[in-house]
């Protein structure tokens, strides 16, 4: 399973959320109702402080390492060649998703991890 996140750096409050899964064809409903179920519980109740800190730790590492080389600084540099607006968000990326709350996430959830607006689909591999 893995999940995917991204938004527009052209239009803003766009984005796109995603969740998917290489299963057999007869769990696919059973994936579906796992992910509904998952949403359902972010939902109505906020990630504790532990579950925030082990989701989140990962990222925050790889950013860290990322920054120890050059490669990662020159592409900050390249993108702001171009525009400089967004040259605080990417100084405070890292302190900004430290600062993340387990309230936050489950407002974000509530907003957008929405059963109206989901799309749901299923990919099979040709016989």
């Amino acid at each position: 399973p893995s999940v995917n996140a991204s938004s527009s750096s052209l239009f803003k409050d766009y984005g796109t959320i995603s969740i998917s899964a290489e299963t057999k064809p007869e769990s696919f409903d059973a994936f579906f109702e796992a992910v509904d179920a998952m949403v359902a519980e972010i939902i109505a109740n906020p990630p504790t402080d532990d579950e925030l800190t082990r989701a989140r730790a990962p990222m925050i590492e790889a950013y860290r390492r990322n920054q120890a080389g050059n490669s990662h600084w020159l592409g900050q540099l390249e993108g702001l060649a171009f525009d400089t607006s967004d040259l605080e968000e990417r100084l405070s990326y890292l302190s900004e998703l430290e600062s993340i709350t387990p309230e936050q996430v489950q407002e974000v959830a509530k907003t957008y991890l929405r059963s109206d607006t989901a799309w749901k689909a299923v990919v099979r591999k040709g016989d």
